[in-house]
């Protein structure tokens, strides 16, 4: 689970498309088939006919959609206007904290060329309390003077304390790529669509990673009461003071003094922190197709470099293992971590991941 504040511009997505594609044509000679009619007027000896070259296969798009849940442990700590805000959630805690999220992967293919658009999108509530927290006030003996005066013991009643923090991390990752290499590894004789067919690919990629993060913390306070108290003061000096014949005010007390409760307002303050930024992207990811429909890939990528408001590093690196349910569906399970680090946002996120690819 990484928050939240903002806006900075973003700097200019690096993109590689790279591409030339090389089409050669034909013609091959051969003489004139025979006509079984014999209405054809004869061709002369050495003459050639020229036939045209077969048209070259249409172009092949392929579609793939990969919803996905990825529970991630999340740290986040963003500083902004002298404040520091910390939100983390740890992996078991994900989906009780997770109030509303949305990860999808969606990549189209037109031969070697390919473009991966990673879509992630989770909002996460954590909610503390803290207390009610009882402070106490006295006992106190005050003397001023020939006067004494004595303060009871007050209990002051605080909280509860309640502390609500929203965390919204999102990313865009999108990537364009080069099909770098594609190697049957089952041989010849298994179709293009059987399922057990098996291939390696290694695609190069390039682009940008959109970062939008904003983290709110609510503190609420409620109202604070001090009770009343009373007072008592006493001169015990005045036994000393005497007239000619008898003290002055014999037996004589001052009468308490009674102090009336007063409530201090409470505290209500929400402070909000957001960032948002682009980080330019190199990658790579290798596929390899297992025996019994098995395959592995493995995807990371590296960027930021500290180019304009850029990160000073980002990266990340996924690892899964897939099992082709047919020719359109397969299942996936990994591991997924990403990292951020930048001027006034430290972000980390890993975990593990599950999704359903859809080929279309």
């Amino acid at each position: 689970m990484p928050q939240r504040k903002r806006a900075r511009r973003l700097s200019p997505v690096v993109l590689l498309v790279g591409l030339l594609t090389l089409i050669s044509t034909g013609r091959a000679v051969a003489g004139p088939a025979p006509d079984p009619s014999g209405t054809l007027p004869p061709v002369s000896a050495g003459a050639s006919t020229p036939i045209p070259s077969a048209a070259p296969a249409p172009s092949h798009w392929e579609f793939r959609t990969t919803p996905y849940l990825w529970l991630s442990n999340a740290s986040a700590d963003v500083s902004a206007d002298g404040e520091d805000v910390h939100a983390s959630v740890c992996a078991i805690d994900v989906l009780r904290d997770l109030r509303f999220g949305f990860m999808n992967l969606f990549e189209a293919r037109h031969d070697r060329f390919l473009l991966l658009v990673d879509t992630f999108y989770a909002r996460l509530q954590i909610d503390e309390s803290i207390g009610p927290i009882v402070r106490s006030f006295g006992p106190r003996t005050i003397n001023q003077g020939p006067v004494q005066i004595d303060i009871p013991l007050v209990d002051v009643l605080i909280g509860p304390v309640k502390i609500n923090t929203t965390s919204n991390t999102t990313f865009v990752d999108a990537k364009m790529g080069y099909r770098l290499l594609s190697r049957t590894l089952s041989g010849s004789g298994v179709p293009p669509n059987s399922l057990d067919r098996r291939d390696l690919v290694v695609d190069l990629l390039a682009g940008a990673r959109y970062w939008y993060l904003r983290t709110t913390t609510e503190v609420e306070i409620p109202p604070i009461q001090v009770p009343g108290f009373n007072i008592q003061a006493s001169i015990p000096a005045f036994e000393d003071i005497m007239l000619p014949s008898r003290p002055i005010f014999p037996g004589f007390m001052p009468p308490s003094i009674h102090v009336r409760g007063v409530t201090f307002g409470g505290l209500d303050r929400k402070s909000t922190v957001t960032s948002n930024w682009a980080d330019p992207l190199l990658g790579m990811r290798v596929r390899v197709d297992l025996p019994k429909r098995f395959s592995v890939t493995a995807l990371g990528d590296v960027g930021g470099f500290g180019i304009g408001s850029a990160s000073q590093v980002t990266w990340q690196g996924i690892g899964l293992l897939g099992y082709r349910m047919s020719n359109r569906w397969t299942s996936l399970a990994g591991y997924r971590a990403l990292g951020v680090n930048r001027d006034g946002v430290n972000l980390v996120l890993h975990g593990p991941m599950l999704g359903m690819s859809y080929r279309f």
